[in-house]
């Protein structure tokens, strides 16, 4: 499944319904949960071990000004195109808003 989160704040109970190996795309000012040093790196990573790949959009990280190096490692930084490919890899897609 790949979820597309763009809730904010983010409800704790969203995150505890991602599946090991489920994608994720964290959206708009959600690109911060993706940042070190968060109160939510240690979620993050832990949804990582699981095998789930995380992913924001270079919009957003722009939008928002957050620089490349901020990001916790192995956080993908996809365009648009990239999205929309993406989302043709999962047959299921969730959005949380």
């Amino acid at each position: 499944m790949l979820h597309l989160i763009m809730q904010t704040p983010l409800d704790v109970a969203v995150l505890e319904r991602i599946a090991s190996g489920d994608g994720i795309v964290l959206m708009y000012d959600n690109v911060w949960l993706a940042c070190l040093e968060n109160q939510w790196q240690e979620k993050i990573r832990h949804l990582q071990q699981q095998l789930c790949k995380v992913y924001v959009l270079s919009d957003d990280v722009s939008l928002f000004g957050v620089s490349k190096d901020k990001l916790l490692a192995d956080v993908d930084v996809i365009d648009r195109p990239q999205w929309v490919t993406l989302t043709t890899q999962y047959s299921v897609i969730k959005t949380w808003h």
